[in-house]
């Protein structure tokens, strides 16, 4: 596989005549599979079928005070009317009516905004409140076995390759290629770390690398930089802070060719399904190695709930420490570090710079000394053949996406192909 960066130029993203990225699609038709995911599917169905269908050819979009589109302040051409925020190109023609081709990057609806918290309130606080109510109600789990250390390792691999070598590197990058079975796989190990459904982690990441660490980035630490104080704010902001900011990334202009992908919507679908598959299966492991049921709350405790919230942190301080602590190998646009602290725990995601100066590169690790798990499980499928066309970084690779990154701008638009 080529590589291609992501912030190369190619064809438009449009809304217009019912497709987008020039594949034809029907937004009346798979409507109902669209961005089905998650506590907050239904208002993502009707404000991205409202988008699809509403700015479509030789159609003025209705006036509506409440939705609005986000676009990066950077844009050459605003408009701002009828509650409306976007970037607008108008075609006209003698024969026919102005045509509206819009690009919407950020959903804002006050109700959207109310189920996005719900969801974000609950993967931060609920297995903190869960955790205190066990240890309360029977202190014995609060000592661990070494069953229940052991079932919480594997847990913790099983979901931290998901979401590294899954979510990231294959499904938002697009890295390297696969089977289908292991692309279920990988996407089902992801979802069971319960950070988000696969369709919007992909499309907050590739809109966080199309804006890195400008006032567009969805969790830059560096928007407030005055002194020590607005440091600190910063980096909070980058770790959970975002994750309440009331603005939702369109997967349909940043995921199209997750959306369009029959499995993975399936997938997504059942997103809380597998969240407690990742809580059920430590607990069923206690039950059988301890005979009792208080063995299942300790595998519970230790396996399911400690295990999230260490996972969610660690990939968390990818956004706040590794743009703001770390060394710089790559001169890169944004402020992206490689954290060699974080590099184990993280499967190698912590090598961010390296990353932001290669993205679609598979392989994170580009010295011997930087330790990159999931570029060594990748290499390791490779032998095995369930991979294939893994992007590496050579230095032709790095010298053209250095280049490519420095030469582009946050203002131009994906062509999902690229991913």
């Amino acid at each position: 596989m080529g590589f291609h960066n992501h912030l190369s130029s190619g064809p438009r993203m449009v809304f217009a005549n019912n497709s987008f990225v020039g594949v034809p699609f029907s937004p009346r038709r798979h409507a109902s599979d669209i961005v089905r995911s998650g506590v907050f599917h239904s208002m993502f169905t009707r404000y991205c079928l409202w988008i699809v269908t509403e700015t479509s050819a030789d159609r003025q979009p209705r006036s509506s005070n409440r939705v609005g589109w986000g676009a990066c302040p950077t844009a050459n051409v605003r408009r701002r009317s009828m509650g409306v925020v976007g970037t607008t190109s108008v075609k006209a023609t003698k024969q026919a009516k102005p045509r509206i081709e819009r690009t919407v990057c950020v959903l804002r609806d006050a109700r959207l905004a109310r189920h996005q918290n719900i969801h974000n309130a609950a993967i931060l606080a609920l297995p903190w409140i869960l955790a205190l109510g066990i240890a309360v109600a029977v202190p014995a789990v609060l000592l661990p076995h070494l069953s229940d250390l052991v079932v919480g390792f594997v847990l913790y691999a099983v979901t931290g390759v998901g979401i590294d070598v899954g979510f990231h590197r294959h499904f938002t990058h697009r890295s390297f290629k696969c089977s289908r079975p292991l692309q279920a796989a990988l996407a089902i190990g992801g979802l069971m770390a319960g950070q988000a459904p696969l369709i919007h982690w992909v499309s907050t990441h590739r809109r966080h690398h199309e804006t890195s660490d400008t006032a567009c980035d969805p969790h830059s630490p560096q928007q407030t930089t005055k002194g020590t104080l607005g440091r600190i704010r910063g980096v909070l902001h980058a770790h959970a802070g975002w994750f309440f900011d009331g603005k939702t990334t369109n997967p349909l202009h940043y995921a199209p060719d997750i959306v369009r992908d029959s499995m993975l919507r399936q997938a997504d679908r059942f997103y809380l399904a597998w969240i407690a598959l990742g809580m059920a299966v430590p607990f069923g492991f206690g039950w059988i190695f301890d005979g009792s049921f208080t063995g299942g709350l300790r595998c519970l405790f230790w396996a399911g709930l400690v295990r999230k919230v260490l996972l969610d942190h660690v990939v968390f301080s990818i956004n706040s420490i590794c743009h703001t602590f770390g060394l710089r190998r790559y001169n890169t646009p944004d402020n992206s570090r490689n954290n060699i602290y974080l590099a184990i725990p993280t499967f190698g995601e912590a090598l961010h710079n390296n990353h932001h100066a290669a993205p679609t590169s598979a392989i994170f690790g580009h010295a011997f000394w930087e330790i990159d798990l999931g570029g060594y499980l990748i290499r390791v499928l490779e032998v095995l053949r369930l991979v294939w066309d893994v992007n590496r970084p050579t230095v032709e690779l790095n010298r053209e996406s250095n280049s490519a990154s420095l030469a582009k701008g946050p203002q131009e638009e994906f062509n999902s192909s690229q991913w």
